[in-house]
């Protein structure tokens, strides 16, 4: 039968009309097209199609999901997650995993694609260069909390390719990562990330910082407790937006940042530089025509403008040197209005609002976001924009936990916002972090702290729930490890309010976030993806999991028969030992009748099941037998609706729509 859905003709067509073809192609069957033969592997890679994010993942043994394989439990595993959108409009994940014996095995959504003989962090970091050869990548994030394997490493000397992309973000608790990976980097970066979480890791040593990679980013976010970054260094780089933590940055080297920016030899949009040195006035501003230096109301002891021909530099001190040139949106709020009042148009107040909301949809988004707080008139002209968001993370950060012992972080809650502005990403981020009275303030890149009375918890939910009720969100995300009072509380008051989004990512290791989240959020919605936590039976039974669309539990669940049959999802991917034959046998049946629509359906169960009592009551002479691997069966089921293509391994089953 597959036979007959053969084109005879594709091999006699141009490159440039199968290229054509593939781009109207899913990215999942994109993908699976790829790997059927090396000539369509070569067409992938000359079409270089665009992927907005791939995000590598390591996750270790206890921090992520309980997987099972041939019935053995995963140790360990990384994954790599792309994110196409708009031109696709889904997401694709491959998984790769330990193996009992040392090898690895490469899974999609439960499908096993390949079997390695290496371990899986070197099959993962191979896979990860091929992937970012073969695409033209917008964004590339790679979290390696953990240390490298000596198999991986000695491997990195024979990678011999560019990690390429625009933005890039490293993320990990290994030093000795950041200098193994910083290499690979391509060179003027638009955007580059590095976070090192583990505060009982040494700093970042100043070597690193020579690097032509970090120098010549454009964007350099050093996100570490501190950073041996010297006076030199940090004026060799050549970045615009700069934030970073060093103990040995002194006024000398901000002064003469300074003076590069005042005589046209440097970009300013904005600099955050944390310092324990003193930094002083006098110093700051030493050789500056005082003429150009203005100070501001009743903040001069703080805050002072540079009018130059260049445009305006603001500078705030507090414990930190703060620079941003007021020519840009990343501006401090007490500038804004004197922004305005020299762009000298006098007429919005006239125009109609369809024409102010069409002329705002060109603005950044932090600009817009600046915007939105001027006054009420502007925060409803804003709502009406209905902005485009990608993903919007919450994340709260508690403790962690390494293979030795647990290491206590810092109490905030961090939002990220993420947009597309004329083809490019947006990042915006805000920081919530309490202060001494029992109230919090807020760091936003390019605007001096805002404060909040109520604890910041609160405030951080408070804020997510209003941002999404007037951005148009595809993703969000909330990452909380555990149920803390404060997060409870907030809760606990936002009950009756509803968190709007296309699809929602929970990433928690306390089933108790979960029940506390589920009256939040909308029915019908389009995937909810559980990662870590094990939610319990009453989970399964609230409205807004029985009406969601696509539905991804990642770790053991008390679902039983009768609530799967209630399910109204098309795509699920569970794991349960309280599953049997009789409701998968229930789903297929109601496929076959029509009454229910099926994607893609994976099941871990803990026992082995049997064809005669999945296929129970299916009629014969619609069952296909499909030859493959040794140890996967297939059955291949035709009817009117379609064909379903049954997969039965040990303690694993999927169901899966073939058109």
């Amino acid at each position: 039968m597959a036979s007959g859905c053969k084109f005879q003709k594709w091999p006699e067509l141009p490159a440039e009309l199968k290229i054509a073809v593939l781009k109207r192609l899913s990215f999942s069957s994109l993908m699976r097209f790829m790997l059927s033969s090396k000539e369509s592997y070569n067409l992938v890679s000359q079409a270089k199609f665009k992927v907005d994010l791939i995000r590598y993942q390591y996750r270790a043994a206890g921090a992520s999901m309980s997987d099972m394989f041939i019935g053995s439990r995963i140790i360990d595993g990384a994954s790599i997650n792309f994110e196409v959108e708009p031109t696709y409009g889904e997401e694709y994940e491959v998984k790769i995993r330990h193996r009992i014996d040392g090898g690895s095995v490469v899974l999609r959504w439960g499908e096993i694609l390949n079997c390695y003989e290496e371990d899986f962090q070197s099959v993962a970091m191979q896979l990860l260069f091929r992937y970012m050869k073969l695409f033209d990548v917008e964004e590339l994030k790679i979290e390696q909390p953990f240390e490298v394997s000596e198999t991986a490493r000695a491997l990195y000397v024979h990678l011999g390719s560019t990690l390429r992309a625009k933005d890039i973000t490293i993320d990990t608790w290994d030093i000795s990562f950041l200098r193994l990976i910083i290499p690979f980097l391509p060179s003027h970066l638009s955007w580059l990330t590095i976070k090192v979480s583990n505060h009982n890791l040494p700093v970042i040593s100043s070597n690193v910082f020579e690097h032509e990679v970090i120098r010549t980013a454009r964007t350099l976010k050093v996100e570490s407790i501190n950073a041996d970054l010297f006076d030199k260094q940090l004026c060799d780089l050549q970045a615009s937006d700069l934030d970073i933590n060093s103990s040995h940055i002194t006024s000398r080297s901000v002064n003469r940042l300074i003076h590069q920016w005042l005589q046209g030899q440097r970009e300013i949009e904005f600099f955050y530089v944390v310092s324990d040195q003193p930094l002083a006035w006098d110093e700051l501003l030493m050789g500056i025509d005082p003429k150009c230096i203005k100070h501001v109301d009743d903040a001069s002891e703080f805050y002072c403008e540079l009018h130059t021909k260049y445009g305006k530099l603001a500078i705030s001190i507090h414990g930190s040197a703060d620079i941003s040139d007021s020519s840009t949106p990343a501006i401090p709020p007490s500038s804004v209005a004197q922004m305005s009042s020299c762009c000298e148009f006098h007429v919005w107040g006239d125009l109609p609002a369809e024409l102010k909301v069409e002329t705002l949809r060109y603005l950044p988004l932090t600009s817009l976001m600046q915007f939105m707080m001027l006054s009420k008139e502007s925060f409803l002209l804003v709502k009406k924009v209905k902005i485009k968001v990608e993903n919007i993370r919450i994340a709260g950060k508690t403790i962690r936990i390494t293979r030795a012992h647990q290491v206590p972080l810092d109490n905030s809650m961090r939002l990220r916002i993420m947009c597309k502005v004329s083809g490019s990403s947006e990042v915006c981020e805000l920081k919530f972090a309490p202060d001494d009275m029992g109230g919090c303030f807020v760091q936003r890149s390019g605007v001096r702290d805002l404060h909040y009375d109520q604890d910041y918890e609160s405030t951080a939910l408070q804020t997510l729930f209003h941002f999404s009720r007037f951005l148009d969100v595809r993703t969000l995300e909330i990452v909380q490890r555990i149920l803390t009072p404060g997060i409870a509380h907030a809760l606990d008051k936002l009950s009756t309010s509803t968190l709007l989004a296309q699809r929602f990512r929970l990433v928690t290791c306390d089933s108790s976030i979960i029940s506390k989240l589920l009256p939040c959020l909308p029915l019908h919605t389009s995937s909810i993806v559980l990662t870590n936590a094990s939610p319990d039976t009453d989970f399964f039974d609230h409205e807004v999991i029985r009406t969601v669309q696509e539905l991804h539990v990642y770790s053991e669940s008390e679902l039983f028969d009768e609530q799967l049959r209630r399910l109204q999802a098309t795509s699920l991917n569970l794991y349960s030992s309280h599953i049997t034959s009789s409701s998968i046998n229930a789903l297929i049946t109601q496929w076959l009748k029509g009454e229910r629509v099926i994607a893609c359906m994976s099941f871990c169960i803990d026992r082995v099941l049997q064809w005669d009592d999945l296929l129970k009551g299916v009629d014969p002479a619609i069952i296909e037998d499909v030859h493959g691997e040794a140890h996967i069966s297939r059955k291949l089921l035709h009817s009117r609706h379609g064909n379903l293509l049954v997969a039965n391994l040990v303690k694993y089953c999927e169901l899966k729509y073939c058109s």
